[in-house]
């Protein structure tokens, strides 16, 4: 460096905060477009789980009204599954009254 300015600090100092300066901005930029990208890979990720959600809360839907109809089905055979030995002895003791 000394060779090219004569000796002189200064101009050489000068040099050197040119070239540090120059590959600030140049690392300045990598990272502001590396930035960049990585914003647009996180909002193409974000849409994707946007879409999955979605489709996961259709189908708990799907899963709530499904159980919710297995609830009013197995009410209702446990009342016929009761209402059957109920009939049966009724029949029993009508007929051993009556018969």
């Amino acid at each position: 460096m000394n060779d090219s300015n004569n000796g002189n600090p200064e101009a050489s100092w000068s040099r050197y905060r040119e070239l540090v300066m120059r590959e600030l901005e140049r690392l300045d930029g990598r990272i502001g477009s590396t930035s960049d990208s990585v914003k647009a890979e996180i909002a193409a990720t974000e849409k994707r789980i946007s879409k999955r959600l979605e489709g996961l809360e259709t189908t708990q839907r799907t899963i709530d009204r499904d159980v919710v109809a297995l609830k009013v089905k197995a009410g209702v055979w446990g009342v016929i599954g009761g209402a059957i030995p109920s009939i049966v002895a009724l029949a029993f003791m009508y007929f051993k009254k009556g018969g």
